[in-house]
């Protein structure tokens, strides 16, 4: 189990034995290459449902369905559905003097109809609950065909030459801001199907 996936099923555990007030979380900065090769599930697609409730052990969830649009990696389904840790929307306990915890802060949030490009962790061990690579750094919406390239995505990252294609080396040279998100799509599909990460044609620098 990657060293992230085990993070998550201590926080998963641990937080939920304290439903109060808000929590922040930190996680370490990931590229395209972490999330890549720490991700067991890498889809396209759109979120068609969000709920929340309690599990059997009473542990809190936000249940996320998602249309797949496509599948990068993991097997191929037409729908996705996974719980994560935490409420969508407060509630009270069933006496009313406290306040069951919503997700943690830095953890990613969903809305029905945004279309994003995630990349999943594997289901936590001890409660089943899964999200994002390194949290919200692993959902990256999609507008009008356009993604917010974040700053950590290619940060420390170096490909072999040819590897990427021209429109790829000009968005992974550049600044935080909007690009196509056809172009980061494709790469990843390209690093996915090619297997880039695992033979080193995209990695980190030394």
């Amino acid at each position: 189990m990657h060293a992230a996936t085990r993070l998550l099923a201590v926080l998963t555990i641990g937080l939920a034995c304290v439903p109060l007030g808000a929590h922040a979380t930190t996680v370490a900065s990931r590229n395209v290459v972490q999330l890549i090769d720490e991700a067991n599930t890498i889809v396209v697609g759109s979120v068609v449902a969000v709920s929340d409730g309690f599990d059997e052990r009473g542990l809190p969830y936000t249940e996320v369905a998602f249309e797949v649009h496509e599948s990068l990696e993991g097997a191929a389904a037409d729908t996705l559905t996974f719980r994560q840790f935490g409420l969508s929307a407060p509630r009270k306990t069933a006496d009313g003097k406290r306040q069951w915890l919503m997700k943690p802060d830095g953890w990613p949030t969903w809305r029905v109809g945004e279309h994003a490009l995630v990349f999943l962790a594997p289901p936590a061990s001890k409660t089943g609950f899964r999200t994002t690579v390194g949290l919200a750094q692993g959902k990256l919406p999609i507008r009008n065909g356009l993604m917010q390239r974040p700053a950590h995505l290619f940060e420390g990252v170096e490909a072999t030459p040819g590897t990427l294609s021209a429109s790829e080396s000009q968005v992974a040279a550049g600044h935080a801001g909007p690009v196509s998100a056809d172009t980061i799509v494709g790469m990843v599909r390209r690093a996915v199907a090619q297997r880039w990460v695992q033979e080193g044609r995209l990695r980190n620098a030394p």
